[in-house]
């Protein structure tokens, strides 16, 4: 759930970016202070200004999971700059596919169950 705003410290966006925290600020709710690393990760990735503006987009009730979405995948770019959160898609869909092809080839023969 977003955190309620920090009268006393400013959030983390606005403590990155060095500049004061105002009333209203749209980072203070899903970058709270105690977690500065959630948002230096996606402004290496997406740019605050672009965040700023896709957070814009949506309706308030919906910026919390648009902001753990950047989050992931800015924490995943960061890991894996090729492939992202994508390669986690490429490891299932090839386990998936291996499973597919044991069956077609062993099908239903009990002899090759190992349980």
């Amino acid at each position: 759930m977003a955190s309620s705003t920090h009268p006393s410290a400013p959030c983390a966006a606005c403590k990155f970016l060095r500049r004061k925290c105002i009333q209203g600020c749209v980072f203070s709710p899903y970058f709270p202070p105690e977690d500065p690393i959630k948002f230096t990760n996606v402004h290496k990735i997406f740019g605050a200004s672009n965040v700023s503006k896709l957070l814009s987009e949506f309706a308030p009730h919906q910026r919390e999971d648009v902001v753990n979405s950047l989050a992931y995948e800015a924490e995943a770019r960061l890991k894996d700059p090729i492939y992202g959160c994508v390669d986690k898609y490429y490891v299932g869909d090839a386990g998936y596919q291996n499973t597919r092809g044991y069956l077609a080839i062993y099908g239903g023969d009990k002899r090759y169950y190992w349980g």
